[in-house]
């Protein structure tokens, strides 16, 4: 189950919110949308008048939240850190969580993200580190431009699925009993 959206400069609410605080929302050479300083900041200038290679331009980001870039928080809220809050009651069945990085969703469906997870665990009898590295690996092997992080957490009060059990699927809408690593 998906507990979080993305936080793209494309997405509406993000659009209007970082237009408000006065930031520049651009598409670079590869499609993908960044967010960047007020019109009048120096790199934005130097963009604008093609003096910058885009993809050398650290202040323009591909998402509109985040932990660090004060650059992009101060005087402008353009980024900012503040989240989206969903609480989900885990249930015994639960026997894994992954946190993954944009880089990784920019490249991998949250299905193909599942289905490496349960070959590399259930089949493979992998650990949380190895899973981790497979799901980066499938990333960085899918041509991800963005920076990846995964962690996989095992809950302990249950044991993963066996080989045999089928591979979780992740179609339709996301409630609160779905639970993409099976169980």
């Amino acid at each position: 189950m998906r507990i979080s959206e993305d936080h793209k400069p494309n997405k509406n609410s993000e659009r209007e919110r970082i237009k408000k605080a006065g930031g520049m929302i651009l598409q670079d050479t590869h499609g993908t949308w960044r967010v960047g300083p007020r019109a009048d900041n120096r790199f934005a200038r130097e963009l604008q008048k093609g003096k910058q290679d885009p993809s050398k331009m650290k202040c323009f980001l591909s998402t509109c939240r985040g932990f660090g870039d004060p650059e992009l928080k101060s005087p402008d809220p353009i980024l900012t850190a503040t989240p989206d809050i969903r609480v989900v009651d885990l249930v015994p069945e639960d026997w894994a969580i992954f946190l993954g990085s944009d880089g990784l969703f920019e490249k991998l469906s949250d299905q193909v993200i599942a289905d490496i997870l349960f070959k590399s665990l259930a089949q493979n009898g992998r650990d949380p580190a190895g899973a981790s590295r497979d799901v980066v690996r499938a990333a960085l092997g899918a041509g991800t431009r963005d920076n990846v992080t995964a962690i996989v957490m095992r809950l302990g009060w249950t044991p993963p699925p066996t080989a045999d059990s089928n591979p979780p699927s992740t179609e339709g809408e996301a409630s609160d009993s779905l639970n993409i690593f099976g169980g």
